[in-house]
């Protein structure tokens, strides 16, 4: 099996979609739909997404989790 570190440096794309009624921005991987964050400001939901989708890959390596790379 593939490491975290692996994966976590793979060119996931990133979506960041600003909320306008919570003036926040939200930052998802398509790729990895189970990791989403949220932050006040665009660097603060990016900071929050990368923790997010290194825990995330490294509960589904540990796990066996059918990981997607990207294209």
């Amino acid at each position: 099996m593939k490491s975290v570190d692996y994966y976590n440096d793979l060119p996931y794309k990133v979506r960041i979609i600003p909320n306008k009624t919570k003036d926040t921005f939200t930052v998802a991987y398509p790729e990895l739909p189970e990791v989403i964050s949220e932050g006040k400001t665009i660097e603060e939901a990016l900071n929050k997404a990368k923790k997010a989708k290194y825990e995330w890959l490294s509960l589904a390596v540990k796990n066996g989790t059918k990981i997607v790379e990207p294209d």
